[in-house]
């Protein structure tokens, strides 16, 4: 992940904004650039994922457009040799650099043409303004606000934006930002046909999508990991990613010494995959101790919330500080695609 903030004014100065922007740095430990434009100012703080030198390094300029993404474009590399064809070049291996190509071509029919995760900021240089757009399905967070002068702002999250705006919203997914318009380009909801086949073509096709929606996620210039609980949905990401990996995956489980029912059942799994298995053990401690950090880290006191990010934040945690991976691939979203008990309505 990484963290971009856009402001859209002047009435601030870059030093004023980067003791805003600062507030996320562990979003983007990498590197930090914030740079004045002629519409305002704007922000991004790297963590390295596709690209790894410096010239991967954000905003992006081309012929004096700008552009910061916390993003990752999948199949772009077929994408970026269409585009040499088309006469454009690239000083890095980042993903996210053929935006503003794709932008110069396209506008912003470019945003329901990619097949990314992403939230981005561009200043569009021939209408002086600013373009942001999130991903369909709201993966990548983007929120905004508007300062007193109603100068608009948008940052990867709210703590950027507390003091600096009079309310902070989320960026609607699926939406991109405009002459102060938030215009619709997907809807994931919308139902445009039904499937009336049976039940063995269905779960073939559901069967071949997850296998390419793992398969696109291993493309990674930075060590790829696996967080597997021995349950359904992060066993079948592994399962997938096992069979396509030339080389055992890592894998990580977390779990406290007693009664730890995830431990037992994510190293059978483990087990059977032949993966490169590591326990993360903690203790009642370890979950109070850090209990501070995880709440100014979510920025809200809702329970469910909380219980639910201890043990992802404590197994990251292990990771970052005993590991080089950067990157890791879970089994989320599962039950709000395919239904469980809290999204029966």
């Amino acid at each position: 992940m990484c963290s971009i903030m856009g402001f859209a004014g002047d009435s601030i100065t870059a030093e004023e904004f980067k003791v805003y922007f600062d507030r996320t740095i562990s979003r983007g430990p990498d590197m930090q650039r914030i740079i004045n434009i002629p519409g305002g100012i704007l922000g991004f703080e790297r963590l390295a994922i596709m690209g790894l030198h410096e010239e991967g390094m954000q905003p992006f300029c081309l012929n004096d457009n700008y552009l910061v993404c916390n993003g990752e474009l999948y199949g772009f590399r077929p994408l970026k040799e269409e585009l040499k064809r088309k006469g454009y070049s690239f000083k890095s291996d980042s993903d996210c650099e053929l935006l503003l190509p794709l932008y110069e071509l396209y506008g912003t029919d470019m945003f329901k043409m990619l097949d990314a995760e992403f939230a981005c900021i561009i200043f569009d240089a021939a209408s002086a303004s600013f373009i942001a757009a999130r991903d369909p399905i709201g993966i990548r967070p983007l929120y905004y606000g508007y300062t007193k002068n109603r100068e608009i702002v948008f940052a990867s999250e709210p703590k950027n934006l507390v003091g600096l705006v009079e309310e902070i919203f989320p960026f609607p997914p699926g939406h991109y930002y405009r002459n102060g318009e938030f215009i619709s380009y997907r809807c994931m909801t919308e139902v445009k046909k039904t499937v009336d086949d049976d039940i063995d073509t269905i779960c073939a096709c559901i069967h071949d999508k997850l296998v390419a929606g793992v398969r696109k996620r291993l493309d990674s210039d930075a060590p790829l990991g696996f967080l597997l609980s021995g349950g359904l949905d992060s066993s079948l990401v592994c399962a997938i990613a096992a069979r396509l990996s030339d080389k055992p995956i890592r894998t990580f489980a977390i779990g406290m010494k007693t009664d730890a029912i995830d431990l037992k059942y994510a190293r059978e799994a483990a087990d059977y995959l032949g993966s490169k298995h590591t326990e993360v053990i903690i203790t009642k401690e370890d979950v109070i101790r850090n209990l501070p950090t995880v709440i100014s880290i979510l920025g809200t006191y809702d329970i469910t919330t909380i219980r639910a990010s201890m043990g992802m934040y404590l197994v990251c945690k292990a990771i970052h500080e005993k590991t080089d991976i950067r990157v890791l691939l879970t089994g989320e979203i599962s039950d709000e695609l395919f239904g469980y008990k809290y999204t029966d309505f």
